[in-house]
């Protein structure tokens, strides 16, 4: 069977994946698909045994500005944490970068 992608962006998954093996070749503690309060986050970032951001993964536009009216912006801001949205393979770097600054 031969493999064709019929979209032309990548998904979410893909974004996800390859950005964690990034941040574990730099050190960096994730923890993907972590569950909290009836939310499920794509990634968290840990420094210890404290969560220090969330990373959201979008297979959208880079650069396309994200929707803050949705239910899920508002309650994933509301644990006052930071919210890091990465939203195409461009912006990994961009995400790792904003990441690193935490520390």
């Amino acid at each position: 069977m031969e493999f064709r992608l019929k979209r032309y962006r990548i998904s979410e998954a893909n974004i996800q994946a390859e950005c964690y093996h990034k941040l574990k070749l730099l050190g960096i503690r994730t923890y993907l698909e972590y569950g909290c309060e009836n939310c499920r986050f794509d990634m968290v970032v840990l420094n210890g045994s404290k969560i220090i951001a969330i990373v959201e993964f979008k297979n959208g536009r880079a650069g396309k500005p994200i929707n803050q009216n949705t239910r899920q912006y508002k309650k994933y801001h509301s644990f006052g944490l930071p919210v890091i949205y990465c939203k195409s393979v461009t912006e990994i770097e961009e995400t790792i970068k904003k990441i690193q600054a935490l520390f």
